[in-house]
């Protein structure tokens, strides 16, 4: 309808980035069958009219955020939500730092493939996701390392339990570390219940 508006000649209409994210972000909490192919194809719209020339419909890194949410939520298309993420990450490189991946893109990601019933070789894809973060200077949080950390104990084997506990120490030592380093600042929010719910 604001689209249709803004086409009859209602200025005040205009469609815009901040309207765009709203819906995608409503579409990737609704539960809804096809959750991630409708807000992509939203994502892919604002794209479009952002090449075009449109500038107010600049996609954002909040826009395949909840495109990513939105492949999460609906379950077993964590391929996609990794794709979206890697979409990102090259789109950032190029030059469109409005789309360069956070925590929360990484997070969704990472989550995406642990929760994903259907996915092979699930510890070893979120543990590379989770370096991947790293190494881009993006600091995890407990809700990073929460289903990496039950992915690895899901393997209920040797390795999967000596990687896990690896885990455990690596959030440990950076909750220690960022408690430090935020004492006297303003209160980090680092999510560890996340992580004590998995231990």
């Amino acid at each position: 309808r604001n689209i249709a508006l803004y086409a009859q000649g209602n200025d005040y209409a205009k469609p815009h980035t901040i309207v765009f994210n709203a819906v995608m972000d409503a579409i990737a909490r609704s539960n809804m069958v096809s959750a991630g192919p409708r807000a992509e194809e939203l994502l892919d719209e604002m794209e479009s009219m952002y090449q075009s020339g449109d500038e107010d419909m600049r996609p954002s890194k909040r826009s395949f955020n909840a495109v990513i949410l939105a492949y999460r939520n609906q379950g077993n298309e964590s391929q996609k939500a990794e794709e979206l993420l890697h979409r990102m990450e090259d789109m950032a490189a190029s030059g469109r730092n409005e789309v360069r991946p956070d925590v929360v893109s990484y997070n969704n990601a990472i989550a995406a493939v642990v929760e994903d019933t259907d996915s092979e070789n699930t510890a070893d894809r979120a543990q590379a996701l989770l370096d991947q973060m790293e190494a881009v200077g993006i600091k995890p949080d407990g809700r990073t390392y929460s289903p990496v950390i039950e992915a690895w104990l899901r393997r209920n084997d040797e390795k999967g339990n000596a990687l896990a506990e690896v885990m455990i120490t690596q959030f440990l030592d950076n909750l220690e570390e960022s408690k430090k380093q935020n004492a006297r600042a303003k209160k980090e929010s680092l999510y560890e219940d996340a992580v004590w719910n998995v231990i």
